[in-house]
């Protein structure tokens, strides 16, 4: 049953600052988006991590902000939004998500069709903007409409993967919600592989079967308005984020069955003194490149696959003239300019 009707605005009395303060404070707790400091901190808050630390013989390090210039001395964990965790196991080449447990199947579609009554018999309006306000205030209230027993930590568990199924991307979501990700893959059922901006390429312990390829990728394709189908089994989607999506559809011309790519893209561009530091420039290459580009001599950046060229294009970009016009031919949009607009 689809998620719809008319939300009803009541307009209350006017909030101090300080209230307004706090009810900010309150939802971006609410909304996983506090980062814990220490690990200790983290575990009070989350039982799942909590309850995952149990099997490790030793803590890995926490860092509240991994860092993307080193890798820490042996194991690590940080957190993403919406209670999610990240550990890796640099030795083990092992990139596993904590994340809230998934409650039966049964019992998230009870809970879907009493949200759905809720909605129209309270006439309430969902829209783009308040979907997820909207799921996470009622998701409480459908529970017991449900006549579903679940104590704080369950309710929250079935309030994650409600948001992860009917907002998000499925199993999906947390890889794109680490922004220390630069590729994402999967070349058949089995488990996700990705590409760590740290720690190279690392196996994860997400692992998932065809039919649920086939079900995330039809729903990714037909939110971004297009179809994926055996007569059109070729796709690429450019996400909301910025990342690019390149899918391959069934069996036909994949013999392990539907696989997919996802290039993410870092929000904040590289700069040349970074590149520098990484290793990908010298300083003396960075000069030369920058004289060139000054007086208008043409370059190409030319390299495999995940190489770096549109790293390097993009870091490159402000040794243009802030005078001149960038024009950016791409099928999907990649390259972000700094300082000037694209045209």
């Amino acid at each position: 049953m689809n998620i719809t009707g008319k939300l009803k605005i009541r307009r209350g009395a006017t909030k101090t600052g300080k209230e307004r303060q706090e009810a900010k404070t309150e939802k971006t707790i609410m909304m996983g988006e506090a980062t814990p400091e220490t690990l200790e901190e983290a575990e009070k808050t989350n039982p799942h991590l909590q309850l995952y630390l149990k099997t490790l013989k030793q803590k890995p390090t926490y860092l509240p902000k991994p860092d993307l210039t080193r890798q820490a001395a042996g194991e690590v964990i940080y957190p993403l939004p919406n209670k999610i965790f990240i550990h890796i196991k640099p030795a083990e080449r092992r990139y596993t998500i904590i994340e809230p447990g998934k409650p039966p199947q049964e019992i998230m579609e009870k809970v879907e069709e009493a949200l759905a009554k809720i909605i129209m018999e309270e006439d309430i309006e969902v829209t783009l903007e308040n979907k997820e306000e909207t799921i996470r205030s009622i998701t409480p209230k459908a529970i017991k409409k449900a006549k579903i027993k679940a104590n704080k930590e369950q309710e929250q568990e079935i309030v994650y993967h409600m948001l992860r199924e009917k907002l998000g991307y499925g199993f999906l979501d947390p890889f794109l919600l680490d922004d220390m990700l630069e590729d994402i893959s999967i070349p058949g059922a089995g488990n996700i592989f990705v590409y760590h901006r740290t720690y190279g390429y690392l196996e994860s312990n997400i692992h998932v079967d065809r039919r649920e390829i086939d079900r995330v990728l039809r729903s990714m394709a037909e939110r971004h308005g297009k179809i994926i189908s055996h007569a059109n089994p070729i796709l690429d989607i450019h996400l909301p984020d910025g990342s690019r999506l390149n899918i391959v559809f069934g069996e036909d011309i994949s013999l392990q069955g539907s696989n997919f790519t996802i290039r993410k893209f870092a929000k904040e561009p590289l700069s040349i003194p970074q590149l520098c530091k990484f290793g990908t420039l010298t300083p003396e290459m960075a000069a030369y490149m920058w004289m060139l580009m000054e007086i208008g001599v043409s370059i190409m950046i030319c390299g495999e696959t995940a190489s770096g060229k549109t790293t390097t294009l993009t870091a490159l970009l402000p040794f243009i003239p802030y005078y001149s016009k960038i024009v950016s031919i791409e099928e999907t949009p990649e390259v972000k300019a700094t300082t000037q607009k694209l045209g």
